[in-house]
């Protein structure tokens, strides 16, 4: 089974956002399972795009430096779902993520 999860910062019409979505458009079938993270509470204008995509689920997650809350749900969504590749496109250095 391959489970890949990516981490973004927003699901708005953007560059990285777009490559994503069309890399996941073509390879989706190479996955069994695919998720996308975003790292704020609020959908952006290419969410019904992704959720159109086989085998894609979204979750709209605030992740934030300052509350460990964030970081458990991550955790327990790690520890059940169990995902073999993480790609963080956060900008971040994959800091805690």
């Amino acid at each position: 089974m391959k489970n890949i999860v990516f981490f973004v910062t927003g699901l708005d019409s953007g560059g990285l956002e777009n490559y994503l979505l069309r890399f996941l458009r073509y390879r989706s079938k190479s996955f069994d399972n695919i998720t996308v993270f975003r790292k704020g509470g609020k959908a952006g204008q290419l969410q019904e795009k992704y959720l159109a995509i086989p085998n894609v689920e979204i979750h709209l997650k605030q992740i934030s430096f300052f509350n460990p809350l964030d970081y458990l749900y991550s955790y327990q969504y790690f520890k059940k779902n169990r995902g073999d590749a993480v790609c963080d496109f956060t900008g971040n250095f994959a800091g805690l993520i």
